[in-house]
């Protein structure tokens, strides 16, 4: 699949200043009850069918008090004694842990032979009806004969340069195309979203362009000519989704494009050892690389630098310093501020609060083991849930849902932050409820997707992280 691709490390120095306002790179989360994105079959044979048979496969923080990291860039230390060990962070040393190197703290072992699920391939459920719809909607309405996914069904939506909109294809829903790969142990489609980034989204400087066009041609960040702009989250999402391929299947050309890419984040993106939200570069900044001053503190996903610090090691402090960021941006009452400012060291206080955020900052909490402020979420929005029968799309600072619409992606999220810590039955409920959101008359354009009724824009990032959670359950044994 020619996955043999050299990524040209850049040598300069990103530096702090710039404003490449990706804000959740797409926030589009205006309209009520849109499923805007913020800018994760069977066997792990390779089949050669593109689309396989799926019946063959498949005391609180003060929340203006900035973090103090620590300022040493140094590499992580490594514990090289097993018992003393936890390399997935999952509670369980690795002496006795089932999947050392994929967090499974419930050591769920599907087939009995001693090896946790989460590091067998082949250990996986039947593919449901709902997930089979969900997929080929996604194939037959978004999915571009080279394997991009237009961020909208429909193509006649006002512009806007800090979302991906209509056609437009985002490294953000290919990292989630990859990841769905991943856990529906597709390995084809796993193959052939990796190379349309390759081909496409990789521009000369090593970083991946965070949108592009119909045509496939890079998108000039916030419409400035010769200027272009990558973002923390989506190469981050698909440095974990290819970790996880090379886990699953062992290809090697997955390992080393994501170490690849880790190395050059890791020498442009940082400030004070904090993930930025974006790189800019181009033309104008007279061939530098630079570093926005904004972190978002949803935005770096722990358990991929945690992957690179087990492969290549260097990225501990940088965990550490941006754990730090997330657990001292809570308000205390299950939310987090947004924006973090970097070389002020100060958060940047929002009224209202957008709660895919919110949760994906839990559950990057949840993952790196601080799961007293990622509890306090799951109980904030369980009780929404319980007795209002919804999670509404945000919520303001004292706690309460400010809007009435809905995400699917907050769902999406809330019940992975549910399963990762422990309640099942809620990661079910929230599952079972998805489902009655898909469209099941096959005589209209939207069948198999998941909606809210009739939104024609249909946002590809809601399906995507549906699709995920329904092909994670497919993982599991209850």
């Amino acid at each position: 699949m020619g996955f043999f691709l050299t990524l040209l490390l850049v040598l300069l120095i990103g530096c702090g200043g710039s404003s490449a306002s990706k804000d959740g790179q797409n926030d589009g989360l205006s309209g009520g009850g849109s499923d805007a994105p913020t800018c994760e079959s069977g066997d792990c044979s390779d089949n050669p069918d593109p689309d396989p048979d799926p019946e063959s496969d498949d005391p609180d923080p003060d929340p203006n008090a900035g973090p103090n990291p620590d300022p040493d860039p140094g590499a992580g230390d490594p514990d090289p004694d097993p018992e003393e060990n936890d390399s997935d962070a999952d509670g369980i040393m690795d002496d006795v842990d089932n999947c050392p190197d994929v967090a499974n703290a419930d050591q769920v072992d599907l087939d009995g032979d001693g090896v946790g699920h989460l590091c067998e391939c082949d250990d996986l459920h039947p593919i449901t009806n709902a997930e089979m719809m969900g997929r080929q909607f996604i194939i037959d309405k978004l999915m571009t004969p080279e394997g991009g996914v237009w961020s909208n069904l429909n193509d006649n939506h006002p512009n806007d340069p800090d979302i991906g909109v209509n056609h437009e294809i985002l490294t953000e829903s290919m990292g989630h195309l990859l990841l769905y790969a991943y856990y529906s142990r597709n390995k084809n489609l796993f193959d052939q979203t990796l190379q349309f980034i390759i081909d496409y989204h990789v521009s000369d400087t090593g970083l991946l362009y965070w949108n592009l066009e119909s045509s496939y041609t890079p998108i000039h960040n916030e419409g400035a000519p010769g200027e272009y702009a990558n973002t923390s989250i989506d190469d981050l999402r698909i440095i974990k989704g290819l970790m996880l391929g090379h886990q699953c299947w062992g290809d090697a050309n997955y390992k080393n494009f994501a170490v690849n890419l880790g190395a050059v984040l890791k020498e442009n993106i940082l400030i004070a050892n904090i993930v930025s939200q974006a790189t800019i570069w181009g033309d104008s900044w007279g061939g530098w690389i630079v570093a926005d001053d904004l972190a978002i503190l949803s935005y770096p996903d722990v358990k991929a630098m945690q992957f690179l610090e087990n492969e290549v090691g260097g990225w501990q402090t940088i965990i550490d310093a941006t754990v730090n960021m997330q657990v001292s941006g809570a308000i205390g009452n299950g939310l987090y501020e947004h924006k973090y400012d970097i070389p002020n060291t100060t958060y940047l206080q929002q009224d209202e609060l957008e709660m895919i955020h919110e949760l994906w900052t839990a559950l990057r909490l949840a993952q790196a083991g601080e799961t007293v402020h990622a509890q306090t979420t799951l109980d904030l929005i369980k009780d929404e849930f319980t007795n209002d029968g919804q999670i509404s799309g945000e919520y303001n600072r004292n706690g309460a849902p400010s809007v009435d619409w809905e995400m699917l992606s907050v769902y999406a999220v809330a019940a992975r932050l549910a399963y990762e810590l422990g309640d099942t039955v809620l990661y079910n409920d929230i599952i079972d409820y998805l489902l009655t959101r898909q469209i099941t008359d096959p005589a209209v354009e939207t069948y198999g997707a998941f909606l809210w009724g009739a939104d024609d824009r249909v946002w590809a990032f809601g399906q995507l992280n549906t699709l995920i959670v329904l092909a994670h359950r497919r993982n599991l044994q209850f």
